[in-house]
């Protein structure tokens, strides 16, 4: 389906009611197999995209943005674990995550990988609901790594590594 217009195109969704749990949904399904029989997705498969173009002068061919969610982890009955990221595009031929939110919480912002450098790492940092934000500066021996930790609990060791 293509919605298309020289001024304006929009696609509008809408639901009137008055359930307060019945709202307006789109809905992006995946599967391995066929239509008339699925099978489990794997570790990593993109479920689904948004992807923003803008024209270049030439075609649409690269993106600006990229929104993806994508199954992370081992499928099981009823239990989809999964990521939400964002890309953008710094003048390239692709778009580079910048953001990754993770199936158990992690939230990363700069690379969006938690091994990568140049990072912002926001996570729990313990069981007992304490948050950790680490900064980390190219390097690969952590020697530039700074760490901020807000903590309910007084005996929290702030030089443990999370």
């Amino acid at each position: 389906m293509v919605i298309g217009s020289n001024a304006e195109a929009n696609l509008a969704i809408e639901t009137h009611n008055d359930a307060a749990s019945e709202g307006a949904n789109i809905r992006f399904y995946k599967s391995r197999g066929t239509a008339a029989s699925p099978t489990s997705v794997a570790d990593d498969h993109i479920i689904s995209q948004f992807l923003f173009y803008g024209h270049d002068g030439n075609d649409f061919a690269h993106p600006v943005g990229v929104i993806r969610a994508k199954f992370n982890g081992t499928p099981q009955t009823n239990q989809m674990p999964g990521e939400l990221s964002f890309h953008t595009n710094h003048g390239d031929t692709y778009a580079t995550e910048r953001l990754k939110i993770q199936a158990n919480g992690r939230i990363t912002i700069g690379e969006a990988n938690f091994d990568a450098s140049n990072d912002l790492h926001i996570k729990k940092a313990n069981d007992a609901g304490d948050v950790a934000m680490r900064i980390t500066n190219n390097t690969s021996d952590n020697a530039s790594t700074a760490s901020l930790y807000f903590t309910t609990s007084p005996t929290q060791d702030f030089n443990t590594s999370y």
